[in-house]
């Protein structure tokens, strides 16, 4: 499955670099791939959005499991903040005098 992703999106991407190739030849002259460049900058930005909405949708998830195992527990008033034993300290900073 994850071959045939990778081969849809290099489809997409052919398909765009030679359309956009096409006309960034009349617009602009062939003396730079600015087709190429443009696909490149709008796939990326497409991308990085899809990876940002991925990311938001597992930070909500993580954080509506966390509350509902603390509201299971009665632990209600601090639900998101983690148990003193389970903080980490051994990479904390120290504080300035």
């Amino acid at each position: 499955m994850h071959f045939a992703l990778v081969c849809l999106g290099g489809a997409v991407g052919t398909g765009a670099r030679y359309l956009l190739g096409g006309l960034a030849i009349r617009w602009f002259g062939g003396e730079f791939p600015y087709g190429t460049l443009l696909v490149n900058v709008i796939g990326s930005f497409f991308i990085g959005l899809v990876q940002g909405l991925i990311f938001s949708l597992l930070v909500l998830i993580y954080f509506v499991l966390a509350t509902e195992s603390h509201e299971e527990h009665g632990e209600t008033e601090h639900a998101l903040e983690p148990h003193p034993d389970q903080v980490d300290m051994t990479h904390a900073s120290p504080r300035a005098a």
